[in-house]
């Protein structure tokens, strides 16, 4: 018999609590899953501290998933943002914030509101309509289920690989690439409508890519005017010593006698050296028009409907030039 109070009170409550633990699957269940998160957790650190970063994310998907805290989202954020997946690192980020709350410091909400102003400036959108309970997946992340209230937020200028399933089987699989705040809209039909699924770019995607072919052409044009403009200098100079050298030969052989046991050699290489700044001369004249080509399909890119230009040398016992192609 206990004679103390307060140890006979302690006693009695671990005899019941240990009671309550064995006769109580769910406590030692819930137990098992805590053991689990916890378990991810210390894994999706070791990826993260390793460079693994998409890895160490779905480590930590999973801790959240077993045991949710909205402070896991912030790990989250971390190693998708280190992945270069903007879209699911800014997703990751706002959640952190908007279920963090109140519980969050200044300083690190500070520190959040900024890199999610960063990330905004690296991602596009991709807006999904597919038959209800059709699973979308982007890059191999599931990204939500049909019908989506939002759009799929993914790393602009890159190329994404949109795969959506239904019942476990592929409906619909496509590569899609958007810019910076531009948002491209995939509707997939229902079974038994047209099966063509149809892909509509915002119009500033549109723009966004007529931009980047303009800048192509421009840097092209750029590119071949510097060639070519070395390439003129280069035989201008080889031009000037061989009329230097022809006039050295006139002067030594009269009547175009030459009689020196090493004249033969010097005509010789200035017959070269005047065979090579035509080729010079000639190249250089032709990337110099490219050039100026391509700088001026560039300013006007985009007003046109088709647009075809290759350059090849031309073909004969001899070399004389090359030849511009075009089609506009």
């Amino acid at each position: 018999m206990c004679t103390d109070y307060l140890k006979c009170h302690l006693f009695i409550f671990t005899m019941v609590l240990s009671l309550f633990m064995v006769s109580n699957p769910a406590f030692c269940e819930s137990r098992a899953i805590e053991k689990k998160a916890l378990a991810a957790f210390t894994e999706g650190s070791r990826l993260f501290d390793a460079g693994q970063y998409i890895k160490a994310a779905e480590q930590f998907r999973k801790a959240q998933s077993l045991s949710p805290s909205w402070k896991i989202f912030y790990n989250i954020g971390q190693c998708e943002a280190a992945a270069s997946r903007y879209g699911l690192a800014l997703d990751a980020f706002e959640l952190y914030l908007s279920k963090g709350g109140d519980e969050i410091t200044l300083n690190r909400e500070q520190q959040i509101i900024e890199e999610i102003k960063n990330l905004k400036a690296k991602v596009g959108r991709i807006q999904i309509t597919a038959p209800d309970d059709a699973v979308i997946f982007v890059d191999g992340t599931k990204r939500g289920t049909a019908p989506l209230t939002e759009f799929i937020r993914v790393s602009a200028g890159q190329s994404h690989n949109l795969v959506v399933k239904q019942e476990n089987t592929v409906i619909f699989e496509r590569a899609v690439k958007v810019w910076t705040d531009d948002t491209a809209n995939i509707i997939i039909p229902k079974e038994g409508e047209s099966e063509s699924a149809e892909t509509v770019l915002s119009d500033k995607t549109s723009e966004s890519v007529t931009l980047l072919k303009k800048k192509r052409l421009f840097i092209t044009g750029w590119t071949l005017l510097g060639v070519g403009g070395a390439t003129l200098i280069a035989g201008g100079v080889l031009s000037g010593i061989t009329m230097s050298k022809a006039r050295q030969l006139k002067d030594d052989c009269p009547d175009n006698v030459c009689s020196g046991s090493n004249d033969q050699q010097r005509i010789d290489d200035a017959t070269t050296l005047g065979t090579l700044s035509t080729v010079l001369l000639s190249a250089g004249g032709t990337l110099a028009t490219s050039a100026v080509i391509f700088l001026t399909i560039g300013k006007k890119y985009g007003q046109s409907e088709s647009l075809s230009v290759s350059l090849s040398p031309t073909v004969s016992s001899s070399f004389n030039g090359f030849i511009l192609k075009g089609r506009f």
